[in-house]
C-alpha cells in the first residue's frame, strides 16, 4: 500500500504522509490542524484558514482558558461542600448537644419543683394546723402564698427555657438550610465543570 503525500504549505514541497518537518524547508508538520471548513491541513497558529479564509480560534488558549475555568468551578464546587459540612456540624452540635440538652434537664428539674411545691401547697391548705403551730392565721396565708409564688416563678422558668429552645431549634434550621443550599451549590458546580469538560 503506498503511502499518501503530504504537500507543505509554505513551499509546496511533495512530502511522504509520515512525515513531520518538511523535507525542503524544514516546516512543522506536527504544528497543524484541520481546517473545519475545507479540511486542509494548516498551522494550529493561524488566525485565518490560508486556503479558504475560515476564521479560526486560537484553540490551544480556548482549551487552557476552557481548562483553567473548569478546575475554577470544579474547586469552588467542592469549596461550597465544605462549607456545607461546616454548616451541617454547627446545625447537629446546636441541636444536639450544649445549651439545648441544659435547658431540657433545667424543665424536668423545673417540673420536678412544681411538683413538690404544689404538694407542699396542698398540704398546708388541707392541713393548716399542721403548719400554723400557734402561728396567727395571717402566717398561714404567708406560707401558702409563698408556696404560690414559687410555683409561678419555676412555671416562668419552665417558658423561659422553651423560648430558648426555640430559639436554638430555629438556628439550628438555619444552619441546616444553609448547608443544604451550600451542598447543592457545590454540587451543581462540580457538574457544570464536568460537563464543560466533556
Amino acid at each position: 500500500m503506498s503511502e499518501g503525500i503530504r504537500i507543505c504549505p509554505e513551499c509546496n514541497t511533495d512530502n511522504p504522509e509520515s512525515a513531520t518537518i518538511c523535507f525542503n524547508c524544514g516546516y512543522p508538520f506536527f504544528n497543524e490542524i484541520r481546517c473545519p471548513e475545507c479540511n486542509r491541513k494548516i498551522q494550529k497558529n493561524n488566525s485565518a484558514c490560508p486556503i479558504c479564509g475560515f476564521p479560526l480560534e486560537k484553540t490551544d488558549e480556548v482549551s487552557t482558558a476552557n481548562l483553567k475555568t473548569n478546575s475554577t468551578i470544579k474547586y469552588l464546587g467542592y469549596g461550597l461542600w465544605v462549607f456545607a459540612l461546616v454548616f451541617f456540624v454547627l446545625a447537629y452540635k446546636t441541636r444536639f448537644t450544649g445549651d439545648y440538652s441544659k435547658y431540657t434537664d433545667l424543665i424536668e428539674k423545673y417540673e420536678d419543683n412544681i411538683s413538690y411545691y404544689t404538694e407542699e401547697k396542698n398540704e398546708c391548705q388541707n392541713e393548716p394546723d399542721r403548719y400554723i403551730n400557734g402561728i396567727i392565721d395571717s402566717g398561714y396565708e404567708i406560707l401558702v402564698k409563698g408556696w404560690q409564688r414559687l410555683i409561678d416563678e419555676t412555671k416562668s422558668n419552665i417558658q423561659e427555657c422553651k423560648t430558648q429552645m426555640r430559639k436554638i431549634i430555629i438556628k439550628s434550621v438555619v444552619f441546616l438550610m444553609f448547608g443544604i443550599a451550600f451542598g447543592v451549590g457545590g454540587g451543581v458546580l462540580i457538574k457544570r465543570s464536568q460537563i464543560r469538560g466533556s
